[in-house]
């Protein structure tokens, strides 16, 4: 086969497989989501008025799921090769389950709500664990923390430690280093007591394993509120209120662009491909039959016959 042949039948399949032909995807998710019951989410996003705790939910689910998958590997999320497979699994989930999608955009899926935990060049349980002072988070958030006290001391003395850890930096990198501090500090005992802890960690309730269904409330998108990043963060803010940075909706929407864009060249390079084709085609046809246009463009005799029978030729 030439090699025209097989570059065409890839072009091909690309335009027909599409976005799915993107990098991105390395596989299934790794995160456990099975065990999510969004019902008591769902009502809290349905009310307008609820966005911080309708975030504070979305983070808590994603965040104990990643705690989970934690304490099978160590690590402190997912790896970034299945980023887009959990983010989009993430996203179907919370839509199925009742949870509008302009909800999971103000919350910023992706952007300020992660699943990947990496804090200050600590990528794994056992590096935040030797982290200076975690041994004081771990001594003041002995379990239970049901009580309105114990879960106040443990807030503060984690948001002494990442003060400490972190300093000046903004609410994103804290708030991503509060969720490796969660991380750590859940798998310290059984999963079950992962919710109770994330229970005192983002202020929710209802955190439970079984998975639930509801009809999908009505969430209006409300104009992001902003707040300079480096303003005083109390413990309440830290722990239990969502950051509060710009909104950037249309970048969850990157992934399909691309897959447009990827589709639209290769329909564009397919023909491309198929006029040049063409053009070779005709080339390899004059180059078989040389002589052709040759006799075509030269003089032949022509035998004209009189009305007596004699033959005359006649030279053009």
């Amino acid at each position: 086969m030439r090699p025209y042949l097989l570059l065409s039948s890839f072009l091909v399949a690309l335009v027909f497989a599409g976005p799915s032909f993107l990098p991105a995807t390395a596989g299934d998710c790794p995160l456990d989501m099975s065990w999510w019951n969004l019902t008591a989410a769902a009502s809290v996003c349905s009310d307008q008025n609820e966005r911080a705790k309708c975030c504070r939910y979305i983070n808590a689910f994603i965040a104990v799921s990643v705690a989970y998958y934690a304490n099978a590997t160590g690590e402190l999320g997912v790896p970034s090769a299945f980023s887009d497979a959990c983010y989009n699994s993430i996203s179907d989930t919370l839509k199925l389950s009742g949870i509008p999608s302009n909800a999971t955009m103000f919350c910023g899926l992706g952007l300020k709500i992660h699943i990947s935990y990496q804090c200050e060049g600590r990528v794994t349980i056992s590096d935040m664990l030797q982290s200076p002072n975690f041994y004081d988070v771990i001594r003041n958030c002995k379990l239970p923390l049901s009580l309105d006290n114990s879960c106040k001391r443990c807030l503060n003395s984690g948001l002494s430690y990442l003060r400490h850890l972190v300093g000046d930096q903004d609410n994103i990198t804290l708030n991503t280093c509060r969720d490796a501090a969660f991380v750590a500090l859940s798998n310290q005992g059984d999963n079950s007591s992962i919710i109770d802890i994330a229970t005192c960690f983002f202020s929710v309730k209802g955190l439970s394993i079984h998975q639930g269904n509801s009809s999908e409330p009505f969430f209006s998108p409300v104009a992001p509120a902003t707040s300079p990043a480096s303003a005083p963060i109390s413990a309440h803010d830290l722990f239990v209120t969502p950051f509060r940075e710009h909104h950037h909706p249309f970048q969850l929407t990157l992934i399909p662009g691309i897959g447009i864009m990827i589709t639209g060249s290769a329909i564009l390079l397919l023909i491309i491909l198929i006029l040049l084709i063409h053009k070779k085609n005709r080339e390899l046809r004059s180059a078989s039959n040389p002589t052709r246009s040759t006799l075509d463009a030269s003089s032949f005799p022509h035998v004209w016959k009189t009305k007596k029978g004699l033959d005359l030729d006649y030279w053009m």
